[in-house]
């Protein structure tokens, strides 16, 4: 038997156990969140989803809220928009204000949040963090004085990958989220899978392919699946945007391409299932970067270092892997694990 509530004076139905969070969401009421991930297990830590119920004394969470029979709620009421501004305030007060330059503009919660709510910061004064930059790795660059301690790259590592390789540490205005014993991620048992990095909301956690190489907005994305297993994880390519008649690339939904990537590229591009958009003009690949896992699969560093191969033109000429707990750099055939596959295929009669 359903529940019935009212979100915003809209009447609905939904399940038991529905939270008021995806009550909202399946009448397309967006309610902003930072913490929440509907993969990943609840947390409520940020408190940027609380609504207004009626008969209620605080503003609970919306994403730990479950639905009840005749429940009255509100997502944008007065206490609410107030609520969401003091939380954004609190969280500009320690935040870099460095929007002009970070590589995470134009793709940030934080700052869309801040700009929804009309939250410049500044109200707020007191110590910040100063954190060092950890770019000791090849393939994530973290900056934890830009992490809001929303969890999600803790609870991706563990959850998703099932390795624990980041947790938090310390208290109060000295937690931060780190690495046992607080080691850079090159000196941790990390394997750069980046599920934390396609989780993080801000700039604390990036795909180092794309940290200088231009404004988000001045790229374009398109949603691709890794074909190098069967678990079918999400990644984005990210193009340079070129204006049309500039040598881009023609994308259909099929897949196929054409233009100035030729017949390599087009078969490249359609056997990787390219999801493009029909008529798409884009430019040369910036970067390969994880969107999500495969239901109940994690991410894996030789599938993005796969579809790297196969779209990017700027791949290292050798990239690097963890082998015996060091970062050294490989032949793309054993990064792949093609190695023996391709050594066995030279090693028939009448291979070239």
């Amino acid at each position: 038997m359903g529940i019935t509530l009212t979100i915003n004076g809209i009447r609905t139905s939904v399940e038991p156990g529905t939270t008021v969070l995806e009550a909202a969401q399946e009448l397309g009421i967006r309610i902003p969140t930072l913490c929440h991930d509907p993969a990943l297990s609840s947390f409520s830590a940020c408190r940027m989803c609380v609504v207004e119920v009626a008969g209620m004394r605080n503003l609970p969470a919306a994403c730990a809220l479950e639905a009840a029979e005749g429940m009255v709620v509100e997502t944008e009421s007065p206490a609410v928009v107030e609520a969401r501004r003091t939380i954004l305030e609190l969280l500009l007060a320690s935040h870099p204000a460095d929007c002009l330059t970070c590589d995470k503009s134009g793709e940030c919660l934080l700052q869309d949040y801040a700009y929804q709510y009309q939250v410049r910061g500044g109200n707020l004064s007191g110590e910040v963090h100063d954190f060092p930059l950890d770019d000791t790795n090849p393939y994530i660059v973290r900056d934890n004085n830009k992490c809001i301690l929303c969890g999600k790259c803790v609870r991706a590592c563990a959850e998703i990958r099932g390795l624990h390789i980041l947790n938090f540490s310390n208290r109060g205005f000295n937690t931060k989220v780190t690495t046992a014993f607080d080691e850079p991620l090159a000196d941790s048992d990390c394997v750069f899978c980046q599920a934390c990095v396609a989780v993080c909301p801000v700039g604390a956690l990036m795909s180092r392919e794309l940290v200088g190489r231009g404004r988000r907005w001045e790229m374009q994305k398109e949603e691709v699946t890794c074909t190098f297993c069967d678990s079918g994880c999400r990644f984005w390519v990210y193009r340079r945007k070129t204006p049309a008649g500039k040598g881009g690339q023609q994308f259909n939904a099929a897949g196929a391409t054409g233009g100035a990537g030729g017949a390599g590229a087009a078969a490249s591009a359609g056997a990787a299932g390219i999801a493009g958009a029909t008529g798409t003009k884009s430019g040369p690949v910036v970067a390969v970067v994880p969107k999500s896992p495969g239901p109940g699969r994690p991410l894996c560093l030789k599938g993005r270092l796969g579809l790297e191969l196969i779209y990017n033109p700027e791949v290292p000429a050798r990239p690097v892997v963890r082998k015996d707990g060091q970062l050294v750099e490989v032949s793309w055939e054993e990064a792949l694990g093609l190695a023996p596959l391709l050594d066995r295929l030279l090693s028939r009669p009448g291979a070239i």
